[in-house]
C-alpha cells in the first residue's frame, strides 16, 4: 500500500496523468483498515488531486474535506498546506474568493511554519491572485509587489511581474502592462 502512495505522488509530483486510480483505491482502503493518520490523509489528497485535474471539484472537495480533519490530527504542516492551498484553488476556480483567501492564507502559514519558501510565497501569490480575480486591482497590487520584494529567485520574481503585467492590463493601463511584461522577457537570468 505504502509503495501504491508513493507512486501515486511521484506521478503527481511529475504531473503524470493517472490513468486508472486503482493503485491509489489500493492503498487508501488498506490504510482505512489499517489505521495510519498520516498515509491516510495522503490518500485522500491524491484522490482529491486527481479529481481535482479532472474538474470534478465537488468530488475533490469531498475527498479533501475527508483527509483535512484527519490530517489535523496529524499535525504535518506540509500536509495541511497542501490541502488548503488545493482547497483555494478549487474556491477560486469557484469564485468563492474569501473562502479561497482564506484558504490560501492558511497554507501559507503553514508553509512558512517548516521554511518552504517556495510553497509559502506561491501561496502569498495566489492571495493576491483572489483579489485580482474579485476586480480588486488595488489590494492584489500590493500584494504583488510584496511578493516581488519577497522574491527569493528570478523564476519568482518573474511570476510577480506577469501578475504585476496582468493586472495593469485588466485595469486598462497597457503602457505599464506592456513594460511589466517587457521586464519578464529577461528573466529567469
Amino acid at each position: 500500500a505504502f509503495y501504491c502512495l508513493l507512486l501515486v505522488r511521484a506521478m503527481d509530483k511529475l504531473h503524470l496523468p493517472m490513468k486508472s486510480d486503482t493503485l491509489l483505491d489500493y492503498s487508501l482502503n488498506y490504510y482505512l483498515t489499517h489505521p495510519d493518520n498520516e498515509q491516510l490523509a495522503s490518500c485522500y489528497l491524491s484522490k482529491g488531486r486527481n479529481y481535482k485535474n479532472n474538474l470534478q471539484y465537488d468530488m475533490a472537495m469531498d475527498f479533501y474535506l475527508k483527509g483535512l480533519s484527519i490530517a489535523q490530527c496529524t499535525n504535518d504542516n506540509l500536509l495541511l498546506g497542501r490541502f488548503n492551498l488545493d482547497m483555494g484553488d478549487i474556491y477560486l476556480i469557484q469564485h468563492d474568493y474569501s473562502l479561497s483567501r482564506q484558504k490560501y492564507k492558511r497554507s501559507f502559514d503553514y508553509f512558512t511554519k517548516i521554511k518552504l519558501q517556495p510553497q509559502a510565497f506561491y501561496s502569498f501569490l495566489n492571495i493576491g491572485r483572489t483579489y485580482h480575480a474579485a476586480g480588486d486591482y488595488t489590494i492584489a497590487q500590493r500584494f504583488y509587489k510584496k511578493g516581488y520584494n519577497n522574491a527569493a529567485d528570478s523564476l519568482e520574481k518573474a511570476s510577480v511581474l506577469q501578475e504585476i503585467a496582468i493586472n495593469f492590463y485588466d485595469r486598462h493601463q497597457y503602457d505599464s502592462a506592456m513594460i511589466c511584461f517587457r521586464q519578464v522577457i529577461h528573466y529567469p537570468y
